[in-house]
């Protein structure tokens, strides 16, 4: 697995992940997500690359080598129908959220140094019975500019 797209190659295999526990009706990529022109099967599942950030490089006089941390999104969809208020979603959500997390926290992805931590979870909404979650969990892997045997701290793994 190449370094630099870890973090969209663990989308993926979230996704498989996800999709073989059969606890969701859909599970989508964020470009799956945005082509999407109505509301999806429910329960269904967004997975989302949030964001990136890297620490200085460990070795920056030979080369960049720094290790990177991604923040993955899970965001659930539930139906609720005569529910405008969401309110009998609770114990539904619950037993999603319980599943998916037990499915993906603390697996790594090929190439993660770490495995997947859960960081937080919130609501982004209800309305018209439609409830909106989101998890966010924490991935770590070594980024080097070369990648080369011998490059200090990089896992054999992550080496090209």
């Amino acid at each position: 697995m190449s370094a630099q797209a870890i973090e969209f190659q663990a989308v993926a295999a979230i996704i498989a992940r996800l999709e073989a526990t059969g606890i969701y009706r859909e599970v989508l990529g964020a470009l799956d997500a945005a082509a999407l022109s109505s509301w999806p099967r429910t329960p269904a599942a967004f997975v989302l690359p949030l964001a990136e950030d890297a620490a200085d490089s460990v070795a920056p006089a030979v080369r960049a080598t720094q290790h990177t941390t991604a923040t993955i999104g899970v965001q659930t969809l539930l139906s609720t129908p005569n529910d405008p208020a969401g309110g009998r979603a609770r114990d539904a959500l619950a037993e999603v959220l319980a599943a998916s997390r037990a499915a993906i926290s603390g697996w790594a992805p090929e190439g993660a140094s770490e495995v997947l931590q859960f960081r937080r979870g919130f609501l982004i909404g209800i309305d018209g019975g439609r409830v909106e979650w989101r998890d966010e969990y924490r991935l770590r892997w070594w980024l080097s500019a070369a990648g080369a045997a011998g490059d200090p701290g990089v896992p054999a793994r992550l080496r090209a």
